[in-house]
């Protein structure tokens, strides 16, 4: 799991007064905790990624094809530096 994951779900889960999770823990309470999607989880905006959807720019031979995508998140904890 990476550092940036680790940090976000181990903030929201143990507040600052409380000891820090270790990351075997934070793992299981995510893997717990995304069992169930509560409806403001759900976010039903997202772009498919298969070959007829015309908004992608798809590169490649045909059954060698490959398509460049980004995530942008809200969490500053997400974009970690090495």
């Amino acid at each position: 799991m990476g550092a940036g994951i680790f940090q976000l779900y181990n903030s929201v889960s143990a507040p600052n007064s409380a000891a820090p999770l270790s990351q075997d823990q934070a793992y299981l309470n995510a893997i717990e905790d995304a069992m169930v999607a509560k409806p403001s989880e759900v976010y039903n905006g997202l772009t498919p990624i298969v070959e007829n959807n015309s908004t992608l720019v798809w590169e490649g031979t045909p059954g060698n094809e490959s398509v460049l995508m980004v995530t942008w998140t809200r969490y500053a904890s997400s974009y970690h530096v090495n």
